[in-house]
């Protein structure tokens, strides 16, 4: 089958673990960029206006071509990830044009209007929408998504796996607990709370000089691949589920176990459904659990081993992106 994958290159590596998944499926696969929503900057006047002018012009520019990379790719199928930018009258325009079917895969709540403000209003061009979470599916139909699916993150076992860490890496990277993510209001209410052990947290957030939190925190944007060092050198890789992972949970969780951490993650439904909760993975149901929970799983390594070991297992078993993509495309086969 010939797609055509429409990405972004600003989150994790989603498109090209799609890409590469495809790939190894044997399909053939061209990918395609589109830029991502304006994100709001402090700046007033001439400038700000003149940005947002700029940004406006460019998402015509990148719907302009996407419909002429399609039309010339002319592929079996149209695999949009996300695509807040892409119109609804692009969409159209490919329908009509060549009548393929069109699938997005949502990675976030798409029923804000700051999320998707074009998906909103596609539902009659995209003939498959599957989302992250099963909270979701009701509100998607309800707006003309009849055909809906649940379909989770995954791991990628080429980038996602155990290595080996130098000596100065152990030395940067090791920790009790270690979070990776946005530093939010949210997240940092927990994070502080965490501060008795060692504890890093890793990602980008705007703390005032005097917090105690700053002093744990690394403050700048974690590439991947030293994402898998960190998560390879945590006794405890910590999740905070953001508010929009209602049901099901983020990329986090499948990345870390697939690295083969120890993963302790804020509990949701469809975690029970994806791994055997206390025995590949564990969960917390609030701070006092957590923190029960971190005792235990610090003073008893070898069941923390014991449990990262058979989460990974089940990682590479049941989800990675290939088996993602392969589900994906049964049912787009199936109509």
């Amino acid at each position: 089958m010939k797609i055509l994958l429409v990405g972004f290159e600003w989150q994790g590596g989603i498109t090209e673990y799609c890409e590469d998944a495809l790939n190894d499926l044997g399909h053939t696969v061209k990918k395609f960029y589109y830029e991502n929503h304006f994100v709001t900057l402090p700046l007033l006047g001439k400038i700000k206006r003149k940005l947002i002018r700029h940004f406006q012009g460019n998402k015509v520019n990148i719907n302009d071509k996407l419909l002429k990379e399609t039309l010339v790719f002319k592929p079996d199928l149209l695999l949009v990830l996300k695509g807040e930018t892409i119109f609804p009258e692009t969409l159209a325009q490919i329908k009509t044009k060549m009548d393929i079917p069109i699938a997005s895969w949502w990675f976030d709540n798409p029923m804000l209007e700051v999320n998707g403000p074009h998906i909103l209003r596609s539902a009659q061009y995209i003939d498959y929408m599957f989302i992250f979470d099963t909270f979701y599916i009701e509100d998607l139909i309800k707006t003309g998504f009849k055909k809906t699916y649940y379909l989770p993150f995954a791991c990628n076992p080429k980038v996602h796996k155990k290595i080996n860490l130098s000596a100065k890496e152990k030395d940067l990277y090791t920790s009790d607990i270690s979070f990776l993510g946005i530093i939010s209001d949210f997240r940092q209410e927990i994070l502080r709370q965490l501060l008795e052990y060692n504890l890093k947290v890793w990602g980008v957030g705007a703390l005032p000089n005097n917090d105690e939190l700053k002093r744990n925190m690394i403050n700048r944007i974690i590439p991947i691949k030293e994402a898998v060092k960190i998560y390879n050198a945590s006794k405890i890789v910590l999740n905070i589920n953001h508010p929009q992972s209602v049901f099901a949970t983020n990329t986090r969780t499948f990345e870390a176990v697939g690295c083969g951490s120890f993963h302790l993650t804020d509990d949701k439904k469809e975690i029970h459904n994806l791994f055997s909760v206390g025995t590949e993975i564990e969960s917390y149901k609030n701070i006092y659990d957590l923190k029960e929970k971190i005792e235990y799983y610090l003073d008893n390594p070898e069941k923390r081993q014991e449990i990262a070991s058979k989460g990974q297992e089940r990682a590479y078993r049941e989800h990675t992106y290939v088996h993602r993509m392969r589900n994906l495309i049964k049912i787009v086969n199936s109509g």
